[in-house]
């Protein structure tokens, strides 16, 4: 999802965007696991994991390129490829060709990040709020699949939790504005979808299958959203950007064990 200082919401703030659409998809995700009982330090910690990895993501869309954001925030599925073995998760290990993957990835964000401060060298804040996203989320994932616990515990409070945080910082800083009906109707369908059914998805995903291979299909997402960025004329291509993208998205690819592939896709 690509929520920002471009979005065509009437002028309404990412933080009230987060607001409704946590708190919708918080009614949803506590629907789809009314009985299982919640504690509230996995509460807290879904809050963290949910909203903070968010915030980071929108504050780094308001004062840095959105291209350079998207990629250095995809960063979230090679840490997964790598964290899955410090969680112990069946199947998972480190090999050359993880760690020469690592080597590729995480080298062609400070390409990238090198190519784009010698246009907006201010933009250095906003990448380190990007790759701190990626890192809360991929705490977030790695503790929903490898401990129990923490995974079987509903969604629902902790997005509720994330959307009375994201409203009290948007009303301590005065920015409410009435979203008018067709702006309603666009708020309700993020909160339905990409912040209620995805995270709903994602979240049994962890708890029933292998961390890893979600790691490597989730990098489909950074060429996509490139993509539609540069064709919604909010990015442009450049000679960093393009090869840079390819080379985050490929190098988790490079999967240590095959053998836990038909249990993924089937």
């Amino acid at each position: 999802m690509t929520l920002n200082k471009h979005t065509q919401l009437s002028g309404i703030q990412p933080l009230q965007i987060l607001a409704i659409a946590f708190s919708v998809g918080g009614l949803l995700s506590w629907w789809h696991r009314p009985a299982v009982r919640w504690r509230p330090i996995f509460i807290f910690g879904g809050c963290v994991g949910l909203f903070g990895s968010h915030l980071l993501y929108f504050v780094a869309m308001s004062v840095a390129p959105a291209a350079q954001v998207v990629v250095i925030n995809y960063t979230w599925p090679l840490m997964m490829v790598l964290a899955a073995p410090l969680f112990r998760l069946p199947g998972s290990r480190w090999s050359v060709r993880v760690l020469a993957a690592a080597v590729i990835g995480f080298g062609a964000v400070v390409t990238l990040v090198w190519d784009a401060q010698a246009q907006s060298s201010h933009a250095i804040w906003g990448w380190a709020a990007a790759f701190g996203s990626a890192v809360i989320w991929c705490g977030f994932s790695m503790a929903q699949a490898g401990f129990k616990a923490f995974g079987d515990c509903p969604l629902g409070p902790a997005m509720l939790l994330s959307g009375v945080l994201s409203s009290a910082l948007l009303l301590a800083s005065g920015g409410w504005i009435t979203p008018t009906l067709a702006d309603s109707g666009v708020l309700l369908l993020i909160g339905l979808g990409p912040m209620g059914a995805a995270f709903i998805l994602w979240a049994m995903a962890l708890r029933d299958g292998d961390a890893q291979w979600l790691g490597v299909i989730a990098n489909i997402s950074p060429v996509v959203s490139v993509a539609l960025l540069t064709m919604l004329g909010i990015a442009e291509p450049s000679a960093a950007v393009v090869p840079g993208t390819c080379s985050v998205s490929w190098s988790p690819g490079t999967r240590p064990s095959l053998a836990l592939a038909p249990k993924m896709i089937w």
